[in-house]
């Protein structure tokens, strides 16, 4: 995926999550940033590449293109007959978009534990329905509710599965198991007693999880799978076990059906396993994917996509500097309060490292807690970013307020991503606060696709003074190298190149026969002796003290020669 735009669009269209996260990573791949080998965006898809490898390994979640997830809704209009459905559906990459399914096909609702919870019926077309999109309609009519046929279900919030491949629809169809609840214990007065002596009774009564895992174990383990008797006990004792809460009856689980040994894909490390023949042990021992997820954090000059300049950028760099620090606090908070250990997980819902101490939920449930807690954060500070732009209750954007919307955005993402703005422990530089306004990012890199890497520029704030003695540059020469305003680095304590360009600095740069024609041919109208270009003087970046000013060439100019370099090559 890290390496085929097409293949990755395909994956992440084609797997829509409930909180659009993958519909986010398709629009930055669309814009480029894939392309530029964007860390935030390289980290997101390894991550969902490594969620969906464990999904088919561990929970054999693989996806069917021609099937659909649906709620399910009652015929008002008595139109449908018996064992048949209706079912439109819209792509979710395309909304506006609609599919009637039609002929034979699958129905069931998960979970399926009985082999006659697989209805096999037809889907036709209705125009007194055709006003219904991704829902699948039951008939009105019939011997025996669809639904009830399918595990015991009903349409009070029900969701089912269709399948409408041909080559997953089974040759044969089973009796539907009866799914009515046994008869409730009465009492005349409910008293706390009877409150109490129930919840406990529950507690120790309750075994649906052992049943379930049971069935799976033995389904496995018999050559006829779920239609071996044994299967099929545990199928309806499971149906009793969820209805207890409503029946007070307890299921009672003897000794004959629950398992001694399980298959290796149900990861049971403490009790006896063996090797699986059948399709989903076969799955479990297919798929190699990490238990283990270690990001990349390395971000330096070639990270930085300067695609995304925007002038004017400047104005808001000190509130971006103020709301990321805020917004960085915030995600820290999240990645203590539920164990996550990297700043791309929690802010994706793409979780697979996690301190089992601190939180010991589903990853399913972790994730619907992170996500809840999440979305108020973003939704928060793209309010902050858009507040002063909307103000006056008028949702017009003008040609100018969307320019500085650009360039605010521009400086959230410099911030970021710039060197300069980054601390030396590169696994503490969180870079996902510009992602907030990623819909303006995607938009000004869409636009800006042209500047491919070796014309692209990189900016350095205009903030710090340098005399002479030190590297320098200029941030309003017109005609320099360096940043948004072209500046251009020199130097004036070592013997004068072409334009009054340092050949000592000229050797640190790369080999005369390459730099030598930047300096002498790539500016020729332009003087670069600082006795007499005293205002091209200004610093690298506002990281130096006036103390650092007097000194010969040390570390930290020794690594922005390093970005200059860089940025030279990338230029010419």
């Amino acid at each position: 995926m890290l390496e085929s735009e097409h293949t990755a669009l395909d994956v992440l269209q084609r797997n829509v999550d409930e909180y659009g996260i993958s519909i986010s990573l398709a629009d930055l791949i669309k814009a480029g940033f894939l392309r530029n080998n964007d860390r935030y965006l390289m980290n997101l898809i390894s991550l969902f590449r490594i969620m969906m490898l464990r999904d088919i390994k561990k929970k054999a979640k693989i996806r069917v293109d021609k099937g659909a997830f649906l709620l399910g809704v009652l015929d008002v209009t008595e139109t449908l007959q018996e064992n048949q459905i209706y079912c439109c559906v819209s792509d979710p990459c395309n909304p506006s978009s609609r599919k009637v399914i039609t002929g034979r096909c699958i129905v069931f609702r998960n979970p399926c534990f009985h082999p006659g919870d697989i209805r096999i019926v037809t889907a036709v077309e209705c125009e007194a329905l055709n006003h219904l999109v991704d829902v699948v309609v039951f008939p009105a009519v019939g011997s025996r509710d669809l639904p009830s046929e399918c595990s015991g279900g009903d349409l009070d919030g029900d969701d089912f599965t269709v399948i409408y491949d041909e080559r997953l629809i089974p040759p044969k169809m089973y009796e539907p198991m009866n799914y009515t609840a046994q008869k409730p214990r009465m009492v005349e007065n409910v008293t706390m007693e009877n409150i109490k002596s129930f919840f406990v009774k529950y507690i120790f009564s309750d075994k649906l999880g052992m049943i379930a895992n049971a069935h799976l174990a033995k389904a496995d383990f018999f050559e006829v799978g779920a239609l071996h008797g044994q299967c099929k006990r545990l199928a309806q004792l499971h149906s009793d076990a969820v209805d207890f809460p409503k029946t007070g009856r307890p299921p009672e689980f003897p000794p004959e059906l629950r398992a001694s040994k399980f298959p290796d894909f149900m990861e049971k490390a403490d009790r006896q396993s063996y090797e699986s023949q059948k399709v989903l042990g076969i799955l479990y021992r297919s798929i190699n994917v990490s238990e283990e997820y270690t990001p990349q954090t390395n971000l330096n000059i070639e990270n930085f996509d300067e695609r995304l300049y925007v002038e004017g950028y400047d104005e808001f760099l000190d509130d971006a500097r103020k709301l990321k620090r805020e917004y960085d606090a915030n995600i820290r908070g999240l990645m203590n309060q539920f164990g996550i250990m990297t700043e791309i997980e929690v802010t994706s819902g793409y979780i697979v490292n996690t301190i089992t101490k601190v939180d010991k939920k589903k990853p399913r449930d972790v994730t619907k807690s992170v996500m809840e807690a999440l979305i108020p954060i973003k939704r928060h500070y793209k309010k902050l970013f858009e507040q002063e732009f909307y103000n006056g209750g008028s949702n017009i954007i003008t040609p100018e307020i969307r320019s500085r919307m650009e360039s605010k955005a521009y400086a959230w993402y410099y911030v970021s991503y710039h060197p300069s703005e980054l601390g030396d422990d590169d696994s503490e530089n969180m870079i996902s606060f510009p992602w907030i306004v990623h819909d303006i990012l995607c938009d000004i890199a869409v636009r800006n696709n042209h500047k491919v890497k070796g014309t692209r520029r990189v900016s350095t704030p205009p903030t710090a003074t340098f005399t002479e003695g030190t590297i320098r540059s200029t941030h309003n020469n017109q005609n320099g190298i360096n940043n948004n305003q072209n500046g251009f680095y020199n130097t004036t304590n070592y013997r004068n190149g072409s334009n009054g360009v340092s050949m000592e600095l000229i050797d640190l740069l790369g080999p005369d026969d390459v730099n030598s024609n930047i300096f002498s041919t790539g500016n020729q109208n332009q003087n670069y002796n600082f006795d007499q270009n005293q205002d091209l003087i200004s610093g690298l970046n506002d990281k130096y003290e006036p103390s650092k000013y007097q000194h010969s060439i040390d570390d930290d100019l020794m690594a922005d020669i390093e970005m200059l370099k860089l940025s030279i090559k990338k230029k010419y």
